[in-house]
């Protein structure tokens, strides 16, 4: 009879103990799932910034974008009046020119009278 009590007894506390350790594994399981949701959360978070940073970034260089552009269009009306204004120039020095040499062959035609 002792022995059935004795292995009743040593049986009773194999089970206690694997069912501690069973618990305590589950509990230490049940942490690192919690710390991997945390660590998953937080990289959320991170996603979600970042996100919004590049958001923040895309409009700012749309902006940039159509202030150059309309600096550049700025620029071409520019390019395109140095260019008229420089036609200009040029005929109006080739008047002169010609208002010289039409001035010269007069005031020759004058000193020959």
């Amino acid at each position: 009879m002792r022995k059935t009590i004795s292995y009743t007894l040593i049986l009773v506390l194999l089970i206690s103990f694997g069912t501690l350790g069973l618990t305590y594994a589950g509990n230490g399981a049940q942490q690192q799932l919690n710390d991997v949701n945390d660590q998953l959360s937080d990289v959320k978070s991170q996603l979600n910034e970042g996100k919004k940073l590049e958001n923040s970034l895309n409009k700012e260089i749309q902006s940039l974008e159509s202030k150059i552009n309309a600096s550049q269009a700025e620029i071409d009306a520019l390019n395109g009046n140095i260019a008229a204004t420089q036609q200009k120039i040029k005929e109006a020095l080739a008047q002169l020119d010609e208002l010289e040499k039409n001035m010269e062959v007069q005031t020759n035609n004058l000193n020959g009278r």
